[in-house]
């Protein structure tokens, strides 16, 4: 049986060496791990939190070590970090994150044990006495200050502070430093959310509806997700509340013809087949076949029959138009672009986007101009167009959507009618509250982007 603190180890190393996803790493070393959901639950806490902390905690490290941290082999320098987050962020006792430490050190580098012994040490013995380096103290500039103290890039902390001011720029950083709430999308089609949260209730969980948005849940010591009740009966699925209210800026009645562009791994496509009533057609492309898959699994594990998985690029029209052809569709009443982006505003879910550099998000805008262009066409006259990324920067959002529509007369920004996006609008000069904008620190929510084009020409 792999021990919790080994299972970290390797993951990290995924996630640093491979440019791996933390989550998809952590899942399959947890599903190959045989061990018990006490161990499970410490991996994944010192997987996110060393993760999340990973500045601050090289900041620290940094203070005690006689050589360069950077000039570490990798695998030893996250075994430290992993035996610094336990020593002050974890009640383990500090002799037994140092002795892990200490040994996963010396599997691969055994040189370099009493080095590790040494600095983590000097560590908790600071850390005893309340005498821990403050980057507020050492750091003249506070942006600086602010990315280190709370492990963000310090490029990012400098936009937010010239978005939103520095004070919010902290605000926000605390919020991503948060483990998020976990929120459920209730499938109507299958349950109630009355009958959710009951049910939910009783099997030990704090559940809560989330005030004014229909169909969204909170959920606190749930457990597992798959073990949860109503899953596997396709009562809801995992979905952040920014990605569903982004789903509500447009009406879908029953019947209509929709393609999701990027829809991996099915999230607003399966909650636009529900409020389409499940009747109509709802193509979800994505480039990967295995992807593809996961769509196929969330909708039948829902009920949602109207949707047909397809590996396709979206990014060229003429296999778009190909694509509809081949199905005698002219065109279509919706197209759902969440297109790929920095994923900035997902920081808390995924630190180690926390990577990103602003050449990332220049790559990204060119994607998203290439994806609007191409799915602009196949939209019938009075059907919408609902943008969608998952990225607190205006580069990647309003200005997106401002470049597209000066280039494209046959569009025009809509404002959105639901109710439940009220406190999140924004105004634009075309269309007042018209664009969804979330920040985790202001709505407990992902940071989200959204707007609504429609056709007119």
């Amino acid at each position: 049986m792999a021990k919790p603190r080994a299972v970290a180890h390797e993951v990290l190393l995924r996630v640093e060496r491979d440019a791996a996803w933390a989550e998809r790493a952590l899942n399959a070393a947890l599903s190959r791990s045989g061990m018990s959901p006490r161990d499970c639950a410490l991996a994944t806490e010192l997987v996110y939190g060393t993760l999340r902390n990973e500045q601050w905690l090289d900041f620290l490290l940094g203070q005690f070590a006689r050589r360069p941290l950077r000039k570490m082999p990798r695998a030893a320098l996250l075994a430290l970090r992993l035996g610094a987050y336990q020593i002050l962020r974890t009640r383990v006792p500090p002799h037994t994150a140092i002795d892990e430490a200490v040994s996963l050190v010396r599997c691969r580098h055994p040189h370099l044990a009493g080095f590790t012994n040494a600095i983590l040490r000097r560590l908790a013995e600071r850390h005893a006495v309340g005498d821990l380096p403050d980057p507020a103290n050492e750091l003249d500039d506070p942006v600086e200050a602010i990315a280190v103290s709370g492990s963000h890039p310090a490029w990012l902390v400098r936009r937010v502070a010239e978005l939103r001011g520095l004070d919010a720029a902290r605000a926000w950083v605390d919020a991503n430093n948060q483990t998020p709430i976990l929120t459920l999308r209730v499938n109507p089609l299958r349950t109630s959310s009355e009958a959710l949260l009951a049910a939910l209730g009783e099997a030990g969980a704090e559940a809560s509806a989330v005030p004014g948005v229909p169909n969204a849940i909170w959920v606190r010591g749930g457990g597992r997700v798959d073990a949860m009740p109503g899953y596997a009966e396709g009562h809801f699925v995992v979905q952040d509340l920014g990605a569903q209210l982004a789903g509500l800026m447009v009406e879908v009645p029953p019947g209509a013809v929709v393609l999701d562009a990027c829809a991996a791994p099915g999230g607003k496509s399966t909650h636009v087949a529900e409020r389409m009533e499940n009747r109509g057609v709802v193509l979800s492309l994505d480039q990967h076949q295995g992807k593809t898959r996961l769509i196929a699994d969330n909708a039948a594990r829902l009920g949602l029959t109207c949707i047909e998985p397809i590996c396709a690029d979206a990014a060229d029209p003429v296999a778009l138009r190909r694509l509809l052809d081949e199905r005698s569709i002219d065109a279509v009443d919706l197209v759902i672009l969440d297109a790929p982006c920095s994923g900035l505003g997902t920081l808390r879910r995924h630190p180690e986007l926390r990577r990103r550099q602003p050449e990332d998000v220049l790559r990204a805008c060119d994607a998203q101009d290439d994806l609007l262009d191409s799915v602009s066409r196949i939209i019938k006259w009075g059907g919408a167009l609902l943008y969608v990324v998952c990225s607190i920067l205006p580069e990647e959002g309003r200005a997106r959507v401002d470049a597209f529509l000066r280039n494209h007369s046959e569009l025009e920004l809509v404002a959105p009618t639901h109710p439940a996006l009220e406190p999140f609008l924004v105004d634009h000069p075309a269309a007042p509250k018209s664009l969804l904008v979330t920040w985790p620190d202001l709505h407990g929510a992902d940071g989200f982007f959204a707007a609504r084009l429609r056709r007119i020409g």
